[in-house]
């Protein structure tokens, strides 16, 4: 029994049609071929399973192609996509601004203050609060001229100047423009001592 089985599979195995031994594409999958051998078109040593095919099994297997149109077997991948930065997270508002207006406008333009995009809904009631935010601001305080290190230089100018005209010898004319000098230094002594009205 067994020695009539073998020889009936090997029957079997060659009356098969080269389609059903090919690896072929979906479109020639369907067609019938002649069951004779061929001369690969890539290899040229290579024998097909049918005389209408162009490829052998190993040159079809290694191309990734349809034995008998040279059709791709493998879809062609698409490249991956570029990669894109996710959107910036918008800057929030400030707690005391409270809730944004809920009904908007569908224009999209640049909000004010950095806040990326929005209708003019929106741009209007950010404007409007960092206008409020700005008059709020208390401004800063001008620093008020140090009149204590003044006072001290110009008491020591007078001190070394009297102690000086003690025993200077002056002319007439160098005598009136020490104290000139002199008076000019009181005057201004009074005057950031809050004595006298600066002129």
């Amino acid at each position: 029994m067994k020695t009539f089985f073998i020889p009936l599979l090997a029957l079997l195995l060659l009356a098969m049609t080269p389609s059903a031994r090919a690896t072929l594409c979906a479109q020639c999958n369907g067609n019938f071929f002649t069951a004779d051998i061929g001369q690969c078109k890539v290899c040229a040593d290579g024998i097909t399973t049918s005389g209408a095919f162009k490829l052998c099994k190993k040159c079809s297997t290694k191309l990734a192609q349809c034995e008998a149109c040279r059709k791709d077997l493998k879809p062609k991948t698409e490249p991956p996509p570029a990669f894109e930065a996710p959107p910036a997270k918008p800057k929030a508002y400030p707690v005391h601004w409270g809730a944004p207006p809920r009904t908007q406008t569908k224009d999209i333009r640049a909000l004010p203050g950095g806040y990326g995009m929005g209708s003019s809904t929106l741009a209007g009631w950010i404007q409007k609060n960092l206008d409020q935010d700005a008059k709020a601001s208390p401004e800063p305080e001008k620093k008020k001229p140090d009149t204590a290190d003044e006072i001290t230089q110009i008491e020591k100018k007078i001190a070394e100047m009297e102690e000086f005209a003690t025993r200077a010898r002056f002319t007439p004319e160098g005598l009136k423009k020490h104290q000139d000098e002199l008076a000019a230094l009181r005057a201004r002594l009074k005057e950031l001592k809050g004595e006298t009205k600066p002129k």
